[in-house]
């Protein structure tokens, strides 16, 4: 639950999901685990990143970010420099395209327990009304090996806690957080 989840990873939970979200999707609110100055606290942004120069705020513009390319396209620079987050989940699936119908595979850790995903958020402003939304994106990789077969990437998955603080802290140079991606 969202309180045990936020516990796990030193956080102060300010989502309203208190219930584990089942499958994530695209557009959807997920809770999301960020660190400022006051500490490190777990919200809900939407999955679907909009950088904040969009023309407008549409949802799922970017649901992922490459690790090896994001510090610098314009895209996601700035909040790969300064807006990274942690994505909680147990596990994702991932689609094989290889086969018609594509088959779906349950990845998770073995033994299977919770972890996060590195990723960036955004804050994108309506500039008729003001309002602002946050929304994120889940970094990649290529894939491992044992998932090479089914696709060609695989989100990048943290459950170090040292590398975890490492991708939340503002300074991190450029050349550590390539090393943790």
């Amino acid at each position: 639950d969202g309180d045990a989840l936020a516990a796990l990873f030193r956080a102060r939970r300010r989502t309203r999901r208190k219930e584990p979200c089942g499958t994530a999707r695209p557009g959807m609110p997920l809770p999301v685990i960020r660190e400022n100055a006051e500490g490190r606290f777990m919200d809900d942004l939407v999955w679907g990143f909009v950088p904040h120069w969009a023309k407008d705020g549409k949802a799922s513009r970017f649901i992922n970010a490459r690790a090896e390319s994001a510090a610098e396209k314009p895209s996601f620079r700035d909040a790969y420099r300064l807006r990274r987050c942690l994505i909680p989940a147990d596990g994702f699936i991932e689609w094989d395209a290889h086969t018609k119908p594509k088959t779906p595979y349950s990845i998770t850790l073995s033994p299977q327990r919770p972890f996060v995903f590195a990723g960036l958020w955004g804050r994108w402003t309506d500039p008729a009304s003001g309002q602002s939304a946050d929304s994120f994106a889940i970094l990649t990789i290529a894939a491992a090996p044992a998932l090479a077969d089914i696709h060609d990437r695989m989100p990048v998955i943290l459950t170090d806690g040292e590398d975890i603080d490492r991708w939340l802290t503002r300074g991190t140079t450029a050349a550590v957080l390539a090393e943790i991606t």
